[in-house]
């Protein structure tokens, strides 16, 4: 084998460790269909999830105004993300839910506790969350929120969330466990008084990444991959030409 096809070779093979996994994806949720009683009442209308470079960003959208919390308003959002990171409601912990001390029917999350103590309606939620974003924390150091550990209720991170007028963001450094980043979320909304919404309404939490996601090579790798690539047919022809002289 010649030196330009052994160093194309290696290029294109090289290229292709340079991959990085993306994928995302995004739910409606029915406006009007909150249960609180009070006069302010968070509606979320969607919401969505995307995993990239090892992060996984969620984004969740109201049918009105809203409030960070740290701004003490009466459309103020608290609540929570509930995170199964390896997609299994029987797994997860229960460390953060008040006087809980076995699993939960369901899986253990938010919705399935406040479903217990008759707060939240509807059906039980397949979700057993590993750790759970407390929105409400944002009270607590202004523009950041808490990501909790289901089973030590310890603090695992404390990220950037931000806020328009009617949606809310924030990016966390967890992915799913396992051989692909795909991750089980539900999400629990209300005010500092009284929660008003959940997502999803269904028996099964939605997955995010789903198989719809796709692998997306960064852009110098798909330079290198079609140089790489570019070399290996200039040299198969030339080879050809050899032979045919």
């Amino acid at each position: 084998m010649s030196y330009p096809r052994f160093v194309a070779m290696v290029v294109c093979t090289s290229a292709m460790l340079f991959f990085s996994e993306s994928s995302s994806a995004g739910f409606t949720d029915p406006s009007g269909d909150t249960f609180g009683t009070g006069p302010v009442q968070i509606d979320i209308t969607s919401y969505d999830a995307t995993y990239s470079g090892g992060n996984t960003t969620f984004t969740i959208g109201f049918a009105g105004a809203i409030s960070a919390a740290s701004a003490f308003a009466a459309n103020s959002l608290y609540g929570f993300i509930d995170l199964d990171l390896d997609r299994n409601a029987t797994t997860g912990g229960f460390a953060a839910l008040p006087g809980v001390t076995s699993n939960l029917p369901g899986g253990n999350n938010w919705i399935n506790y406040y479903a217990s103590q008759g707060v939240v309606p509807g059906p039980t939620i397949a979700t057993g969350d590993e750790a759970f974003i407390d929105l409400g924390s944002e009270a607590n150091h202004a523009g950041q929120v808490d990501v909790f550990s289901a089973t030590t209720n310890a603090i695992l991170a404390t990220v950037a969330i931000s806020f328009t007028s009617n949606s809310v963001s924030m990016t966390i450094p967890l992915i799913g466990l396992g051989s692909s980043p795909a991750l089980g979320f539900d999400i629990l909304v209300g005010t500092s008084g009284e929660l008003t919404d959940r997502a999803a309404n269904g028996s099964v939490a939605d997955l995010s990444h789903s198989a719809s996601g796709t692998v997306v090579p960064e852009p110098s790798s798909l330079t290198l991959l079609g140089l790489g690539c570019l070399a290996l047919g200039f040299e198969r022809r030339r080879r050809q030409r050899r032979g045919a002289a």
